[in-house]
């Protein structure tokens, strides 16, 4: 029985398991991926259903990530910021010759 695919779905299981493909594209120093390869590849399939879950799921995932990513630069920038307005404020120590 075929199930439906979840573009998605089929994005991130190619984008996850592309070593596999490349693999089964042989040697060399460009591999060549052909239509022939990608159809006989085989996915696991859950129903349309659970891939729509999977796929919320890692999108919601993917969104934390990208918030924490965006936490760490304003953190960043207001510890640079801070240094800045120390080191600044300090008093200036002539090196000594």
């Amino acid at each position: 029985m075929a199930h439906s695919v979840s573009p998605e779905i089929l994005y991130l299981f190619l984008k996850t398991d592309k070593l596999a493909l490349i693999r089964l594209a042989g040697g060399g120093a460009q591999p060549n991926i052909s239509q022939k390869i990608v159809r006989e590849f085989q996915i696991p399939l859950p129903p349309l259903a659970t891939q729509q879950a999977i796929v919320a799921e890692i999108e919601a995932e993917q969104a934390l990530v990208a918030a924490n990513r965006e936490l760490i630069t304003r953190f960043e920038q207001k510890i640079q910021a801070t240094l800045a307005r120390i080191w600044g404020e300090a008093e200036l120590v002539p090196a000594e010759a």
